[in-house]
């Protein structure tokens, strides 16, 4: 009796740990809500927002209106939540722009917006074309599918 007791506690505690790893590892693959790239100048903005089903662009950005492009290409949105899986979200806030020229009108202020599980992160602003290093390989990502 008392082996199948101990079997049984060795069973439940099995079952408990797979479970917990199965939920841990699910909320660490939660897709973004939203990602959204604004540029912003003096008189003008450029906004582009992608979720899940579309594609939004506000090219002027002073009348509040949007677009609707498109609808997301599938294999662009698994690469967007590919490449925003590699940051520290939580850290995003704190990276520095490499460049200053958008003090003085020299580069459109730049920032990117993710929202996930009710949470929006967002970066520094910085130079249009150069973001920070964490952020580089999603900025030239979007960039790329803005100029398609």
């Amino acid at each position: 009796m008392r082996n199948f007791s101990n079997l049984f506690v060795s069973v439940f505690i099995f079952l408990f740990v797979l479970t917990s790893c199965e939920t841990t590892q699910a909320v660490s693959q939660t897709e973004i809500s939203r990602i959204t790239l604004e540029k912003i100048s003096r008189g003008s903005q450029f906004k582009i927002e992608i979720d899940k089903q579309e594609v939004s662009l506000d090219s002027n950005g002073l009348d509040g209106e949007e677009a609707v492009i498109g609808n997301t290409n599938p294999e662009e949105w698994v690469k967007i939540n590919k490449l925003i899986k590699k940051l520290d979200l939580d850290d995003m806030i704190n990276w520095r722009s490499p460049t200053t020229e958008r003090f003085y009108d020299g580069a459109r202020i730049t920032t990117i917006r993710i929202e996930k599980d009710g949470k929006i992160y967002k970066s520094q602003t910085f130079d249009e074309g150069n973001p920070p290093a964490q952020l580089k390989d999603l900025y030239n990502y979007l960039e790329s599918l803005v100029n398609q």
